[in-house]
């Protein structure tokens, strides 16, 4: 997953799309509970913000919608993230217990008596 081109040049709605694009690629990558890394999408963001904010204020404006739908995408992303990871982490206590349960079993003595 290409992290979107930073290039000062490009218009600001591209570098909009580019990393919307790589946000749903995250999501679909955490939905099939594959490996994300999101390492460069806050210089990303901050770059399209700063070429937003460096705009006349009434073009600027033109992009509120666009960024609070970017931002909500991100937020429901890391929402999704903190889910799974609460998920995986009940998963492996799960399993602890399972393994102390099952040595515990194991070690107990069995009530037999040896003749």
């Amino acid at each position: 997953m290409p992290l979107p081109d930073l290039d000062p040049a490009r218009a600001p709605e591209l570098l909009f799309g580019d990393i919307l694009a790589y946000v749903e690629a995250a999501d679909a990558m955490v939905s099939a509970r594959d490996t994300v890394s999101l390492a460069g999408l806050d210089t990303a963001v901050e770059a399209l913000c700063a070429r937003v904010t460096a705009m006349d204020p009434n073009d600027g404006k033109e992009y509120a919608p666009e960024l609070e739908h970017l931002m909500a995408r991100i937020n429901e992303l890391q929402e999704k993230m903190l889910r799974l990871r609460d998920e995986v982490a009940t998963t492996l206590q799960s399993v602890g217990v399972q393994k102390k349960a099952n040595r515990a079993y194991n070690s107990a003595p069995t009530g037999k008596v040896d003749t």
